[in-house]
């Protein structure tokens, strides 16, 4: 069995989404003992983070003491930069507390002339004791626009038990999601095709727009994206976005779509989460279905291959990405040439990734197994005279494999399913006996030798011309054109 390792190196998702936010307060750029830039509110000081063995390694953080009259921190980012939000309507913060409650954000004064607003977004801290990133979405708030000024952070929106220590850090616009240089939302629906790069921030979640009463915003850019993809979409490569609740939304359109990530999705089954997902050159399951398009833009190992696909008993054709030896069964040959009345097969041990085969003496089935495969970028073409296909097409003129186990002409209304083959035959060519010649000995696959090629109706009609899909008579055997 032939398989390979892919030497990419997996990037933690936090060292590379980091270089895509633009950063409004990050502890490490101030001075311990400082306000780090806040106003008096709150009294601030920049302190050492007090755990450092979550998800913010940061060694400095802003605290304040929190009471049931004192509970908001203000950074004027203004006095420092102008950010430029860039369509994103979505800020995070890192936020460490004693008690699970609402934690409330206020977007002002925009550093770009425009009148001033005041924008309130509440999203849900659950962490109790612990770091938790908290996202706040103003999609909801009409007001707002890609210069503000200055942030006001509420850290509990209801009664405070007591006096607590807040900690706070790394509050950060999220980059609003691209493909290229355009932003998600404003793609077409249904546009999307072949390999596309998502950059920017994929989330899913809720909050609370808080301008007044309370009204739930539910964002979701997995969904968002899964509405500008097509049907001709084959993979989708998110690495170095953020992500957020993650999943493969794109298998909707597709199954057989790839997702190439930073990291798995964790153990959710929205969408089959991890399914089809590349992470570092692996993925743990890999589902190829026969009904839909697929094309691998570079190599990866996969644990495990299903193809769902029927298999016929006898003899069927074949073209997968992958490495083919014993464990598919029966015997497995590659096209050598053809003939008037036969097309000629050698009979190998094994076959490489790309290459259309035919595969004899099979079982019918509606499901292959295979483990451990090394998957192989899909190449530009498939053969040239007996042909693979990895996207479903008209069979209508292509040959493919009868009942009789005979190369016959698709009429109108034939298909070609994906991961299957067909042979080119010149113009006027009847159906071709298969001969497979190899190591062992030369057999020919039917006993139809000098007999009446010519195709008659189930009921005795001689037929010309292209064939509807159904059952005819040839050599006095019954063939199905599929």
């Amino acid at each position: 069995m032939r398989n390979f390792l892919s030497t990419v190196a997996l990037a933690f998702a936090s060292s590379v989404s980091l270089q895509a936010q633009t950063v409004l307060w990050d502890g490490e750029n101030n001075e311990f003992g400082s306000k780090g830039g806040c106003w008096d509110d709150g009294n601030p000081s920049v302190v050492e983070n007090p755990e450092t063995d979550g998800i913010n390694t940061s060694a400095k953080c802003l605290a304040f003491t929190m009471t049931n009259d004192s509970k908001i921190v203000k950074i004027p980012f203004r006095d420092w930069i102008q950010p430029n939000m860039e369509g994103s309507r979505r800020i995070s913060l890192m936020i460490k507390k004693t008690t699970n409650e609402n934690v409330k954000i206020e977007i002002s004064d925009p550093t770009n002339g425009a009148p001033g607003y005041w924008e309130k977004v509440a999203a849900w801290y659950g962490n109790a004791g612990s770091w938790q990133k908290v996202v706040f979405d103003f999609s909801t708030n009409a007001n707002l626009n890609d210069f503000p000024g200055v942030i006001s952070i509420t850290a509990q929106t209801g009664d405070v038990p007591a006096s607590q220590t807040v900690y706070i850090d790394n509050v950060v616009i999220e980059p609003a999601a691209k493909i290229g240089d355009v932003l998600l939302k404003d793609i077409p629906d249904g546009s999307l095709a072949g390999h596309v790069t998502v950059t920017g921030a994929l989330m899913k979640g809720d909050c609370q727009n808080a301008n007044g009463d309370w009204v739930r915003v539910d964002y979701n850019d997995f969904a968002t994206l899964d509405s500008k993809l097509g049907a001709d979409i084959t993979s989708v490569d998110i690495r170095g976005t953020i992500l957020k609740e993650a999943y493969n939304p794109a298998r909707s359109k597709n199954a057989n779509v790839l997702m190439f990530a930073d990291a798995a999705f964790g153990e959710n089954e929205e969408n089959n989460a991890n399914v089809n997902v590349i992470v570092g050159g692996n993925t743990a399951m890999l589902e190829l279905n026969e009904a839909y398009p697929f094309a691998a833009p570079e190599n990866f190992q996969a644990a495990s291959v299903k193809v769902i696909r029927q298999t016929y008993t006898g003899t069927n054709t074949f073209c997968l990405p992958f490495y083919v030896g014993a464990e598919l069964g029966g015997k497995l040959a590659t096209f050598k040439n053809q003939t008037a009345e036969e097309a000629l097969f050698d009979v190998v041990d094994h076959v490489d990734a790309n290459i259309p085969f035919l595969a004899t003496e099979l079982s019918a089935s509606e499901n292959l197994i295979f483990t451990d495969k090394g998957i192989v970028a899909t190449p530009e073409t498939l053969g040239t005279t007996y042909v693979g296909s990895y996207k479903p097409i008209s069979g209508n003129g292509l040959y493919g494999i009868g009942a009789d186990n005979t190369f016959i002409k698709g009429g109108e209304g034939a298909t070609l399913h994906a991961f299957h083959a067909y042979l080119q035959a010149s113009e006027g060519s009847g159906a071709k006996n298969i001969v497979f010649s190899g190591a062992t000995n030369i057999a020919t696959i039917s006993t139809a030798s000098a007999a009446d090629y010519s195709i008659y109706t189930i009921t005795g009609v001689k037929t010309s011309g292209r064939l509807e899909k159904g059952i005819y008579i040839m050599n006095k055997k019954k063939i199905m054109v599929r």
